[in-house]
């Protein structure tokens, strides 16, 4: 019975009061960001779960630590600090020369990471009450932001991400760690993870680059960013994909052989081709394999007929990215969603599908298997009028 107290302890706390913690300590300008919910801030009173004693095996806290290559002397931050879990390591690493500012946004985090600090009797912390857009850090001082399961919670994260970027020296890094959503094993609400197809996505579009990744802990991602103007250089055997295996794929079938080349079109609703797309290779482990050097050159404007040609693509599964109007990408999804003036419609016959429209912007991604046909209709939810009828065509 005592063996399986921990597990039992941890169902409580995500199934009875997680949503107890959810709850927003200041109003939030969106609840969405570049098609991503943005989740609730986890509130002081679900402190404990932070300190449970399954904590260790599921996430592998040492490894964690000891990925992140701190060193005495430096200048670090413990974004989103909680009660202290992280700080009273990150403050023992970089000892008596080093410093660590432990940032949240609520009083009574700090005060329990205050506690835990003196308890240790460690004076090489600086405790900061940040606000939802700004940590309130000094600028061009640290060598490495931590955030650990936190910036799913960003209510801004561009303000964040901003204020965070000037808060780096030139050689800083990010350290972000977020729950795997490409992994149904991982026993936490959906809410509450995040794919590295959006992480990257998010981070690129704020001026960061990735640099390395660690794929080896049991429920959580592990990615390092840089300013875009850093002079390091990504590890190459680190950085090889930015996104992680998703399990949801097919199975591989063994099928590598290269594609014709692929062609996308897509219309707007008075029949006129849109302007831009964008195409990610997908080989059923991860994205970006075997990309082409001039990726970025290869979303651009379309031609008068409105086709875009990506020449011939390396893998037998694509996953196709087409935005046509001002608004955001999407990750792909096998279930309907509702949108505030659209709705999404997956159909059984077919791959992940997700599409959303409203007054400017229509994103559809799918991944489909080599040789299928794809034509998707979007429908306006409120009147049931068809809006917007994207051809896609893939041989």
């Amino acid at each position: 019975m005592r063996r399986r107290l921990p597990l039992l302890t941890l169902l409580v706390f995500l199934c009875g009061t997680w949503p107890a913690w959810s709850q927003r300590t200041e109003p939030d300008a969106s609840r969405y960001y570049m098609g991503r919910e943005i989740a609730a801030t986890m509130h002081y009173t679900g402190a404990p779960w932070l300190v449970r004693e399954s904590r260790q095996r599921e996430e592998d806290c040492v490894t964690l630590m000891r990925e992140l290559r701190v060193t005495a002397g430096q200048t670090v931050c413990d974004m989103g600090c909680g009660n202290g879990f992280y700080t009273v390591e990150l403050a023992e690493l970089v000892g008596e020369q080093g410093k660590v500012y432990a940032v949240d946004i609520q009083e009574k985090m700090l005060e329990l990471s205050q506690r835990r600090a003196k308890t240790a009797e460690l004076e090489n912390i600086v405790f900061l009450h940040g606000t939802t857009t700004d940590p309130r850090l000094p600028e061009n001082s640290l060598d490495l932001v931590l955030m650990v399961d936190v910036y799913h919670e960003f209510s801004h994260p561009e303000e964040m991400l901003r204020a965070i970027s000037k808060s780096l020296k030139t050689t800083g890094q990010i350290a972000l760690a977020e729950f795997r959503a490409e992994d149904p094993d991982v026993p936490i609400k959906p809410l509450h993870k995040m794919s590295k197809n959006q992480i990257f996505k998010e981070f690129r579009a704020n001026g960061f680059r990735l640099v390395r990744q660690f794929d080896d802990l049991p429920w959580q991602h592990l990615m390092f960013f840089v300013r875009e103007d850093s002079p390091v250089a990504a590890t190459p055997t680190e950085v090889a994909s930015p996104t992680a295996p998703d399990k949801t794929a097919p199975a591989d079938t063994g099928q590598k052989a290269p594609l014709p080349n692929l062609k996308v079109r897509v219309l707007d609703k008075d029949g006129q081709p849109v302007a831009r797309a964008t195409v990610l290779v997908y080989d059923r482990n991860n994205y970006f394999a075997g990309l082409p050097v001039d990726f970025e050159q290869r979303s651009e404007m379309t031609g008068p007929e409105g086709w875009v040609d990506f020449g011939t693509m390396p893998q037998d599964y694509l996953c196709v990215q087409v935005q046509p109007r001002e608004g955001e990408y999407f990750g792909s999804h096998s279930v309907i969603y509702q949108g505030e003036q659209g709705f999404v419609q997956t159909h059984p016959d077919r791959p992940a599908v997700r599409l959303e429209t409203n007054e400017k912007s229509l994103c559809v991604t799918f991944t489909v298997r080599m040789g299928v046909d794809l034509k998707f209709e979007v429908t306006d939810a409120g009147t049931g009028e068809t809006v917007f009828f994207p051809n896609i065509y893939y041989w």
